[in-house]
């Protein structure tokens, strides 16, 4: 009765065993359809990714995903899928939620709370185990980000998460797999659009000779369209630079009246009186009286009050008057070369924090419209403005991840003239500053 009773119970743990390694976990069960046409296992999975909501998580060099494939998976198993797309024995999965992750036969699980399985249906699948594990780097195709296998042991000062938790842990630099996924060097085609407000500090051009009734408005609009580079990227900043246009433009209206003289035709005169009046003293000799001494101060002075009125001529020359009106839009365009350090800050799976300080060269292209600023006549705008200036820019927006490679951004944007935009011979300080949206485009180009 003993022995019965014993072999009953090592036929229930090894029933609980069996069914542990081999039964096929219903993750593998899901079914899908995908037409591949040479394409490569790394994209593949990518998109089965997108079609199951698995993730996989493997170790590079693990497998060959360079292996281009044409195939149709019309109704298959994922496992079935993942066996065709491997291609070896020695490659284990390890399942846990809805992650799979592949390892070495040779090595033990990579957790103790998922499933082990083979998908050659080999007999020796390893099981669970608790064995100290050797530190490899494995990256996610999802967050693009590396996790770092450790020994499952708890210290007194630390604790070791196991990969059950997925917890992202700081990449080794002695990888050179981990220093290529960290190069997160981006091409970007972005477009800007908003609102243009002008800063304008000259003088009063009034005067006797010259009036001038100006409208210009202050708020304009600018549109920006380019391409920038991320480039030199460590860890959560990166050098930032491209080549861009931007327009911007703005409604003016001038209506100037100047008087004109012609000196060498006088129509009259006018006269201009003016009375000067003043104190004259008069000094004299007294007549001699006899009597008096020699010394006798013989002397005499007289006080009075003059008045001399004095009439002045002034001709009158025949004048003429010119005036000057323009209404229009005026247009700046601009080749812009940015310099900017970006910050980049990942927020979950699929969003990013984009922050971005620089400055900007700006060479002035095309210009069209006019102006009247300190002059007496309309002046076309590209003898107004200098042709190169420095401007101040920062953005801050969301990028969202399409895919791996692949992330769409929205967010504000600000610009203002660091140096004045017109000419030394103009008194006049004109600066715009710019705010509005920015919408962007991003490719990773090493992944």
């Amino acid at each position: 009765m003993k022995l019965r009773t014993s072999q009953i119970y090592l036929s229930i743990i090894l029933f609980l065993f069996t069914s542990n390694v081999i039964a096929t976990p219903p993750l593998l069960q899901k079914k899908i359809n995908l037409e591949i046409n040479n394409e490569t296992v790394a994209d593949v999975l990518k998109k089965i990714e997108q079609l199951t909501s698995v993730r996989f998580i493997y170790m590079a060099g693990l497998f060959d995903t360079e292996r281009a494939i044409t195939y149709s998976f019309n109704n298959m198993s994922l496992g079935s899928a993942l066996e065709k797309l491997v291609l070896s024995k020695d490659v284990l999965l390890y399942i846990v939620d809805d992650k799979i992750i592949f390892y070495k036969k040779t090595d033990p699980p990579p957790g103790n709370n998922g499933i082990s399985y083979s998908i050659a249906k080999l007999e020796d699948t390893p099981s669970k185990s608790q064995q100290i594990r050797k530190q490899n780097v494995y990256y996610d195709t999802i967050q693009v980000v590396v996790y770092e296998r450790i020994p499952d042991v708890v210290k007194d000062t630390i604790t070791i998460y196991k990969y059950d938790t997925i917890r992202v842990n700081n990449p080794s630099r002695t990888s050179k797999d981990v220093d290529k996924i960290n190069a997160d060097n981006r091409f970007t085609i972005f477009t800007n659009f908003g609102f243009m407000q002008q800063i304008i500090s000259e003088n009063n051009l009034s005067d006797e000779y010259f009036l001038l009734k100006e409208s210009e408005s202050k708020k304009g609009n600018f549109y920006t369209l380019g391409i920038k580079l991320n480039i030199l990227n460590k860890k959560a900043f990166s050098l930032e630079t491209g080549v861009l246009t931007q327009n911007r433009s703005w409604e003016a209206s001038y209506d100037s009246e100047q008087i004109l003289y012609d000196y060498s035709k006088i129509i009259g005169y006018t006269e201009k009186i003016e009375y000067k009046m003043e104190w004259v003293v008069e000094y004299f000799h007294k007549p001699y009286q006899p009597g008096y001494p020699d010394w006798h101060d013989d002397i005499d002075s007289m006080w009075r009050f003059d008045t001399t009125k004095i009439i002045t001529k002034i001709p009158i020359f025949a004048k003429d008057t010119l005036n000057s009106k323009y209404s229009g839009k005026n247009q700046l365009q601009f080749i812009q070369i940015p310099l900017h350090i970006n910050l980049h800050k990942p927020i979950g799976n699929r969003f990013i924090f984009n922050a971005s300080l620089g400055i900007s060269l700006d060479l002035l292209i095309a210009s069209k419209g006019n102006s009247i600023k300190n002059t007496q006549r309309l002046t076309s705008l590209n003898t107004i403005y200098k042709d190169y200036g420095f401007s101040t820019q920062a953005d801050v927006g969301i990028a969202y991840k399409i895919t791996p490679k692949q992330s769409i951004s929205l967010g504000l944007t600000g610009a203002i003239s660091l140096s004045n935009l017109l000419e030394k011979t103009y008194i006049a300080n004109k600066r715009q500053f710019c705010y509005g949206i920015n919408l962007s485009y991003s490719i990773l180009l090493n992944h």
